[in-house]
């Protein structure tokens, strides 16, 4: 069934343009790769997170039509334009299992040795860690303080420093009152954002891309790449105490997700409710 969420009231977009705003573990690395196999590399923007971003020639990021990435809703004001913009939502337990997972197993994650011998149950009591849990999906749809344009001349590119742009994205919105993020969140899914959709109908919200971009493609499970994806998703033992701090702690994203499941299954109309995808 189609599935979709796109506002009616939403200003004209540049149909040729596509940012995928890729919130961290909800499919979105499949959805990277699939817009990889199916596009003109040319005109596909290869940074996908902050730090690689503002090192681009600002001139020649002007010549891409497609990006993917985690920039959060402060991507629009950094390029510029009004383009369309699509993002994937997982049910938030899920989410923070594979965050918790994906951190462990990523040595270039700056977190790595601060989590890589925790449980699960560790991970969440840790308030180190909470920027990575307290209703990250829904922080992910509000814009930041940050201008994120100053950083082009005089970002420092010292490896030793990398990705520390990135961080201080997420330190940002992870400053922000929750229910300001609450407030937003369902106002960028209602106003601002042509397609939302969770990682359950990952086929669906690709075809919606694939006909919005003229894809000449049908997609199928065959299609759809699945990477970046823990061996041990799904596996681990939750403890009562672990799952209590998990759902005080996204409390905002079980709302929107729930929000948009519910739109999904309403939705007679492809690109006009809520998605259910990845």
């Amino acid at each position: 069934m189609p599935t979709g969420s796109r506002a009616s009231d939403a200003p004209p977009l540049e149909t040729d343009s596509l940012y995928f705003l890729h919130i961290p573990k909800t499919a979105g690395t499949s959805v990277t790769k699939w817009l990889a196999d199916h596009i003109d590399q040319e005109k596909v923007c290869p940074a996908k997170n902050w730090d690689q971003l503002v090192m681009l020639d600002q001139q020649v990021l002007l010549t891409y039509r497609i990006f993917a990435g985690h920039f959060g809703m402060d991507f629009e004001s950094f390029l510029g334009r009004r383009i369309t913009v699509v993002t994937l939502l997982r049910d938030p337990l899920r989410r923070t299992i594979s965050h918790y997972q994906h951190v462990r197993r990523d040595p270039n994650h700056p977190l790595h040795q601060h989590v890589l011998h925790q449980s699960f149950e560790m991970f969440v009591m840790d308030r180190q860690n909470w920027a990575m849990i307290e209703n990250f999906q829904a922080r992910y749809l509000v814009t930041t303080p940050v201008e994120f344009k100053q950083f082009v001349p005089c970002y420092d590119r010292n490896v030793m420093k990398r990705h520390r742009l990135s961080v201080l994205s997420e330190d940002a919105r992870y400053l922000l009152d929750p229910a300001y993020v609450r407030d937003k969140a369902i106002e960028s899914i209602g106003q601002r954002l042509a397609l939302v959709g969770t990682d359950e109908f990952l086929i669906e919200f690709l075809c919606w891309i694939g006909e919005r971009l003229s894809i000449e493609t049908s997609v199928s499970v065959r299609d759809v790449p699945r990477e970046n994806v823990s061996p041990q998703d799904g596996v681990i033992e939750l403890s009562a105490t672990s799952l209590e701090i998990v759902n005080t702690l996204t409390n905002i994203d079980r709302e929107i997700y729930a929000m948009v499941r519910y739109n999904s299954v309403d939705s007679n109309g492809p690109g006009n409710e809520a998605i259910d995808a990845g």
